[in-house]
């Protein structure tokens, strides 16, 4: 599994050379194929077999989490829309008692929340000991489209790319 992941993860910060420099492995998302499936063994029922394993085992986990109150776990589906983010949820976490786990699908913020700090309504909604949420869509949204739309200005958004 770390070989299958490392092969889709770019290099550390620290290794992406800057401007000029010659420092690290440069990397660019066109050598990444969009239509690539990883972690598809290519049997569609073995990588069903595979995905329900997996749940298997998350379940597992979250039954740990929820009895012990010392762990926690955050994950963040993030992907275009029509992406599977809706069909991760599904396949893998449906099995998974709804003791101690949450998903949260974000939306435009409301009004009490642009009221506050733009990670205000995330912070709200980190898990807490012993518990499992799954974030469907990041904060990342409210660093990127803002300051494309032009809702923001640029001391705000370099306030955002701070954070």
């Amino acid at each position: 599994m770390a070989k299958l992941i490392a092969r889709w993860q770019p290099p550390p910060t620290s290794a992406v050379p800057c401007e000029g420099s010659k420092k690290g492995k440069s990397w660019s998302l066109a050598d990444f194929d969009p239509a690539a499936k990883p972690f598809s063994g290519g049997d569609k029922l073995a990588d069903k077999a595979a995905v329900d394993m997996l749940a298997i085992e998350l379940d597992a986990l979250q039954n740990l989490f929820y009895a012990d109150k010392r762990y926690k776990l955050l994950v963040i589906l993030q992907g275009t829309d029509t992406s599977g983010k809706d069909g991760t949820l599904r396949g893998v976490f449906s099995r998974i008692s709804p003791l101690g786990v949450h998903t949260v699908g974000w939306k435009t913020p409301s009004e009490d929340e642009r009221a506050h700090d733009y990670l205000w309504r995330i912070h709200q909604l980190v898990p807490r000991a012993g518990e499992m949420m799954i974030f469907n869509r990041s904060h990342y949204e409210d660093v990127l489209v803002p300051p494309v739309n032009g809702w923001i200005t640029p001391a705000q958004t370099a306030q955002r790319y701070q954070h």
